[in-house]
């Protein structure tokens, strides 16, 4: 892994709970190109779905380039931008 992030605070609120999100950069084995995955929750562990996930996401982000996956570096489902769009 190139970085790492853990439990950083994101600022917005989703339903009436604070989200914070664990996030961290690896090179993806395919296309040999760093990769930001991220798992996000609420503050009282309530880990957010995808289809919750799309509700706090800007506009303005291409939704077609975040999925979702098992992570080999960690053993659990993370989201994670398409490596062809970083």
């Amino acid at each position: 892994m190139y970085g790492v992030n853990s439990r950083k605070q994101i600022p917005c609120v989703f339903d009436n709970f604070t989200v914070f999100a664990n996030y961290y950069i690896s090179l993806d084995q395919v296309f040999s190109t760093p990769v930001l995955s991220a798992t996000f929750y609420n503050e009282v562990g309530h880990r957010l779905t995808y289809d919750e996930l799309l509700k706090i996401i800007p506009e303005k982000l291409d939704l077609g380039s975040i999925s979702e996956r098992e992570d080999e570096n960690v053993g659990e489902p993370v989201f994670f931008i398409h490596p062809c769009k970083t």
